[in-house]
């Protein structure tokens, strides 16, 4: 409860839908002008059952619900293949698409810095070498070093003219 007395529960997980007799048939939820077809723009006739934090469970109309948790009904209904259903057909593409332009903006913004904790992090052997040759130590290179003797023995190094046995051959087909 807020300090007003309202009730403000948290989404837990969509548990259900219901299609009501006002909702708009597929065959109806197009429009066409200009000979140009347009989606009717409704959530009339649908009921999305929501699973609050506390347990309980209820019934709230699709537009109240899409207008709260746009993306967690809009994911809902790809799952439950409702998702052509007039009522979801004119927004649900949009609201994905926002949300993964949202995400690759977010994680292409987090893995531009190169530096952590002030210390400037490498991407590649190449970089690392030309940091330690910059700050004038061999830090990275002793750190590649020491990784690399601790995985050498997940690896069988064969000389040059040693064939692969046969059963590791018929391993490595894939």
């Amino acid at each position: 409860m807020d300090a007003e007395g309202y009730d403000t529960g948290i989404l837990d997980e969509i548990v259900g839908h219901r299609k009501r007799s006002t909702a708009i048939p597929k065959a109806d939820g197009f429009t066409v002008i200009n000979n140009r077809s347009t989606t009717k723009i409704t959530t009339k006739g649908w009921d999305i059952q929501i699973r609050w934090k506390d347990g309980s469970t209820e019934w709230l109309p699709l537009s109240q619900v899409k207008e709260s948790n746009p993306i967690a009904v809009a994911e809902y209904a790809v799952a439950q293949k409702i998702n052509r259903e007039p009522a979801f057909h004119w927004w649900v593409t949009k609201v994905l698409k926002k949300r993964d332009r949202l995400i690759h903006k977010v994680v292409s913004r987090c893995r531009k810095g190169s530096m952590k904790f002030g210390i400037a992090v490498p991407r590649t052997v190449a970089e690392s070498h030309e940091l330690d040759r910059i700050i004038g130590n061999t830090f990275w290179a002793d750190a590649i070093k020491k990784e690399m003797e601790n995985v050498k023995i997940a690896f069988n190094v064969l000389d040059e003219d040693t064939r692969v046995p046969q059963a590791l051959r018929r391993s490595l087909v894939i």
